[in-house]
């Protein structure tokens, strides 16, 4: 099942087009060289996790460690659980769309869709005590995790 973009022949005019696509900031030393080809779908996980600071390290996070051949990121807080009194933990899986240019005849840019978030968040008061499971959240779209492609002019 393809989602309906409005595709166009560069990745910054589809940003545009699709406002809620999220392109992978350039990081500033070369190993992520990748990156300046992908956005990202983050609907799903828009959805269901509402503290923004905790999205955003979330979407760092997947940003980070997922492309088209790894489609799936753990996810984690990256402090310490001995001293911290919020945790956070799971998996989301991405399904990767191709972009082609039939015009350029070679790919454009990839689109990373989020398709499934497996998300559990405990908190704490003391360091003392056990995390306490506050919000667990198992949901998915589909569950075909195969690349599929686009063809644009």
């Amino acid at each position: 099942m393809k989602k309906d973009y409005i595709l166009c022949d560069t990745i910054g005019k589809t940003q545009k087009a699709n406002n809620h696509l999220v392109k992978a900031e350039k990081p500033q030393n070369s190993i992520y060289k990748h990156m300046n080809n992908y956005l990202y779908d983050f609907s799903l996980l828009d959805e269901h996790i509402k503290d923004a600071a905790i999205l955003k390290e979330i979407k760092m996070q997947c940003i980070k460690n997922t492309s088209i051949s790894c489609h799936e990121c753990f996810i984690y807080p990256e402090t310490d659980i001995y001293t911290s009194f919020q945790y956070y933990n799971g998996m989301i899986y991405f399904k990767p769309y191709k972009v082609y240019s039939n015009s350029k005849n070679k790919y454009q840019y990839i689109i990373m869709d989020c398709v499934y978030v497996d998300y559990s968040y405990g908190e704490r008061n003391s360091i003392y005590d056990e995390f306490t499971t506050i919000e667990k959240i198992s949901e998915h779209t589909h569950t075909d995790h195969a690349i599929e492609e686009y063809e644009i002019a």
